[in-house]
């Protein structure tokens, strides 16, 4: 497996928790696709790459970012990708393809650019599905509406027929997922792993603002961006932090651990860990795809494929 980022953090991250893939920290809107192609080849030698699975920054589509425009740079990613499951196409016949982005990407604004990346795909013999779908009907606690688009290559299996499951469970509540961990440690400079209590992530901001001792923040109030307070017995907002804006723990003493945000995304109590400073750790697990909605996908893929299940 070859995985790409352009943020060194989140090579580190999936490097050490992924230790049998090549990760490489490049610049996919400057990289040609042959180049990836060969540093596929370099790495993974005779090994054929299956799909090409992806997510686009979604600043240039999101109805958070109020700053769009039309000439943002981040706009022409979605066509960097569509080359390079072309280029991968025509050298490996890969199986499939899956995007993820924003739904602002089939907005009034912007689905002419969505339509054009569509009829680039079918142009290579990919047939292409697009759903919005809930992150909580896969099982986190919180409701994260995502744009996920595959598409499965028709002269290989021009019957494949791809559903993308909805998810059929409720999400569960804050309390369900948070509730009984013991108080994380405060950032520091220099902040030994061994200080930080039960996973080293659960790892929290120093609560300056004099809103969290005046009694000024109230459970679940949802008000505002900077002082989101979740509350016990609901799901959370969704978690998308700016500026470490990190949503506040239902108590209103402090924000959330990055620990308590990975475990709100979907990612397992154990066995996984985020890298890079405590900014760069916000903006991972701010940007993480829930892992559940990720194997939802995964599973409809499969099976629509006819792939054989290898993993426990």
């Amino acid at each position: 497996m070859l995985a790409i980022d352009i943020n060194p953090a989140a090579v580190e991250t999936y490097q050490i928790n992924n230790p049998g893939t090549t990760t490489v920290a490049m610049d996919l809107s400057t990289t040609p696709p042959l180049d990836i192609v060969d540093l596929w080849e370099q790495h993974c030698g005779d090994i054929t790459p299956t799909g090409i699975i992806g997510g686009p920054p979604c600043q240039g589509y999101s109805p958070s970012n109020v700053h769009q425009t039309d000439d943002d740079p981040r706009r022409r990613l979605l066509f960097n990708y569509a080359d390079t499951v072309a280029t991968f196409k025509d050298r490996f016949e890969i199986d499939f393809f899956v995007l993820e982005n924003v739904p602002g990407l089939l907005h009034k604004r912007h689905c002419a650019l969505f339509d054009e990346f569509e009829n680039q795909c079918d142009d290579v013999s990919f047939d292409v599905v697009a759903a919005t779908l809930d992150a909580g009907t896969f099982g986190i606690a919180q409701h994260r509406e995502r744009l996920v688009v595959v598409g499965i290559n028709r002269d290989r299996y021009p019957l494949a027929g791809l559903r993308l499951s909805e998810g059929d469970k409720d999400p569960p509540t804050v309390a369900d997922v948070l509730e009984g961990l013991p108080e994380p440690a405060f950032c520091a400079r220099d902040l030994d792993l061994s200080a930080i209590p039960y996973h080293q992530n659960h790892v929290t901001m120093v609560p300056r603002s004099k809103k969290f001792a005046d009694g000024s923040l109230k459970r679940g109030n949802s008000k505002g961006l900077s002082f989101k307070v979740l509350a016990w017995d609901a799901p959370s907002y969704t978690v998308a932090y700016g500026h470490n804006e990190v949503h506040v723990h239902p108590e209103c003493h402090r924000r959330l651990s990055i620990y308590e945000a990975m475990l709100l995304q979907g990612f397992p109590q154990h066995g996984y860990h985020l890298h890079g400073t405590f900014t760069e750790q916000v903006q991972l697990v701010s940007n993480a795809v829930p892992p559940p909605l990720g194997e939802g996908i995964a599973n409809a893929i499969a099976k629509s494929l006819g792939y054989r299940k290898t993993y426990p």
